[in-house]
């Protein structure tokens, strides 16, 4: 709104303008502004050693193993090691580390391989074994023993020894006739049993002539598995376990 006012000064008219400011007050609103991610898929970025190394020592079965590292490389994001696996090349064959290397007879061939207290010729380790975060380096000690050879060795290739890394998942929660369990996210029911998440509980695998199952052991069932009531089927050992999923209980009679 203006208000005008006349002045004359000297025969000169002055016309003042004074401005006056009106406003009703504004109404308030809320806005909804959804957060939209854009991510890419993460893979595995880690610089493994490009072989491992064996060398006798002088009066032993006792072989000097290299080191074998992993180094995750990326900048965001941790790995686990899920899994070990040796398998003997060349003709050569794994035995276990108690196979008398000692008095064993010349050029037999055979080769101990083991990480910790596993021993590969007993097949593979199926469970997590470690960490490794951002820039992190982690060593994984072999140890090894053969017996004697008459003619020199120079880097032969006697075996492969299989890593599996993948991206570190957490923890997933689930039940089972009613009892709740937890599982690294990503194990099937055969890497749960032999973690420390299933080992100590009633469940074990069953190899049957057609299919497997996973067993339950108690003292009220005489053999009962774990059953997919959703799907009709019951849980294969190969199954991925299933975050949150209700499982049941089926007696064989």
């Amino acid at each position: 709104m203006k208000t005008l006012s006349n002045i004359r000064v000297g025969g000169v008219l002055l016309i003042v303008l004074s401005l006056l400011l009106s406003m009703m007050p504004a109404a308030a609103f809320a806005a909804d502004v959804p957060v939209l991610l854009t991510a890419s898929e993460a893979g595995v970025d880690v610089t493994v050693s490009e072989n491992i190394t064996l060398t006798s020592q002088a009066g032993s079965a006792d072989l000097t193993v290299s080191d074998l590292t992993v180094k995750n490389n990326a900048s965001i994001g941790s790995v686990e090691l899920t899994g070990i696996s040796a398998n003997a090349e060349n003709g050569w064959s794994l035995v276990p580390a108690d196979s008398g290397f000692e008095a064993m007879q010349a050029n037999a061939k055979k080769i101990y391989i083991g990480y910790g207290n596993h021993d590969f010729s007993s097949g593979p380790i199926t469970s997590t074994i470690l960490e490794i975060t951002p820039g992190q380096t982690e060593t994984i000690n072999l140890a090894a023993k053969t017996g004697i050879v008459t003619s020199n060795i120079s880097e032969q290739r006697v075996a492969t020894v299989v890593l599996t890394i993948g991206i570190k998942q957490g923890i997933i929660s689930f039940k089972i006739d009613g009892a709740s369990y937890q599982a690294e996210a990503g194990s099937t029911w055969s890497n749960w049993i032999n973690s420390p998440y299933g080992d100590k509980t009633p469940f074990s695998v069953e190899y049957g002539k057609e299919d497997d199952y996973i067993t339950y052991s108690f003292e009220n069932y005489n053999l009962a598995v774990v059953y997919d009531k959703a799907n009709y089927v019951y849980v294969q050992p190969s199954d991925k376990i299933i975050n949150g999923y209700a499982y049941e209980i089926y007696e064989i009679v």
